[in-house]
């Protein structure tokens, strides 16, 4: 899911004609088709990234996600070295990983989340800001593959 998370953020700054590295965004639930971006709270520059992008290019790059999966070997890679440096050393960055839901309406689902990740693994598990169709696009996810 991180790089996917990565495709994504790039799709967003070419909109926006700015660079990946100043968007930050999350990928959530069970991609391809599944995956939920939290578009809510995501930024570019500090500033909300759906200031600065219309509603309907919002809805045609969640459109674009399903293409995007599964990311190339390049980009599994890259994703992978950030994880185990992350694991290795500890980070203070949040990665969107797969992990298994153990509270809420998610439980016992394998769904992408953002996590914090230390030394032994996943810290903690977070739960990103969703709007309420976001949300139910998630639960509906999680409802379907299990």
């Amino acid at each position: 899911p991180f790089a996917l998370e990565s495709a994504v953020r790039a799709l967003a700054a070419l909109v926006i004609d700015g660079s990946g590295v100043a968007v930050s965004l999350r990928v959530v639930g069970v991609p391809p088709r599944s995956a939920v971006v939290a578009w809510e709270e995501a930024t570019v520059f500090g500033e909300p990234l759906a200031s600065q992008i219309p509603p309907h290019v919002i809805a045609a790059l969640t459109a674009r996600m399903p293409g995007l999966w599964p990311p190339g070997p390049y980009a599994l890679a890259s994703a992978a070295a950030r994880i185990a440096e992350a694991i290795a050393a500890g980070s203070r960055r949040r990665f969107s990983c797969f992990v298994s839901m153990e509270s809420g309406p998610l439980r016992g689902a394998v769904v992408a989340m953002p996590v914090e990740i230390g030394p032994g693994g996943i810290k903690r598990v977070l739960e990103p800001a969703l709007t309420r169709q976001e949300r139910t696009v998630l639960e509906n996810a999680v409802k379907q593959n299990h």
